[in-house]
């Protein structure tokens, strides 16, 4: 078996999948809210003009994330064919849920790694699980944070699975009599994991809150136009502003 191997590759595939999913996700969270609440603030009127209130960021998020799918899964079953092809005897299927396909149980050696490398994983959800409810329950913002802290925690579980299995293939790993040797910087590892999901707990409020005070100053303008042109200006609950003659 290679670095090249599709099986040893395979947390890869979670990764790019996984960061998919977070972009196309934030995208999703805002249409489901727009169906929600009725595409109420979606239109507005500019005295006899009416103007679609697009929301950029959550559009291009959903457009982009649903063609990077499309290209992910035919290059994936493009790639799945071609080793199922070349491994007729170890055929892996598209989709498993009891035994992902990262698994290496070929031989006693690789089994070893396997549990290890499960350990490590147990470990850092052990660790890190505890942190992302302490973020969830002190920080009241939107929802697609803790969908992103929750990819950020998938995310990690893969590059940390691949690191360890890398590791390995590459000579790395110290063997014992008994098995294969303890490492000690588990720990180190985790902490930078963790590290970075409280970088990006961190970072998304500071956005918002960003986000805000920008949208705040053009409701402002957009407030002040409207007086200015004689017309009533109505503030609705989601910060657009309805211009309207009396």
């Amino acid at each position: 078996m290679k670095n090249d191997d599709f099986r040893v590759q395979f947390p890869l595939w979670n990764i790019a999948l996984l960061l998919i999913l977070s972009i196309w996700s934030y995208g999703v969270v805002y249409a489901i809210d727009l169906v929600v609440s009725d595409f109420e603030g979606v239109f507005y009127t500019t005295g006899q003009q009416v103007y679609i209130n697009w929301h950029m960021p959550s559009v291009l998020s959903l457009v982009i994330g649903q063609l990077a799918l499309i290209a992910f899964f035919i290059i994936y079953f493009i790639k799945l064919r071609q080793y199922n092809k070349n491994n007729p005897g170890n055929e892996l299927r598209p989709f498993t849920l009891f035994k992902p396909h990262e698994f290496l149980e070929d031989d006693e050696l690789f089994r070893q790694v396997t549990e290890r490398t499960t350990k490590k994983v147990y470990v850092l959800y052990a660790q890190a699980v505890p942190v992302v409810i302490f973020l969830i329950m002190f920080l009241p913002t939107h929802r697609f944070l803790y969908i992103a802290l929750l990819f950020g925690l998938l995310i990690a579980h893969n590059a940390l699975y691949y690191w360890a299995v890398r590791k390995f293939m590459n000579g790395k790993t110290q063997l014992s009599h008994t098995g294969i040797k303890p490492e000690k910087r588990l720990s180190k590892f985790t902490l930078v994991m963790i590290a970075i999901i409280v970088f990006l707990a961190l970072a998304f409020p500071t956005y918002q809150v960003v986000q805000i005070q920008t949208n705040q100053e053009r409701m402002l303008e957009q407030f002040e136009r409207c007086l200015e042109d004689g017309h009533e200006a109505i503030l609705t609950y989601d910060g657009t502003v309805n211009c309207s003659k009396d």
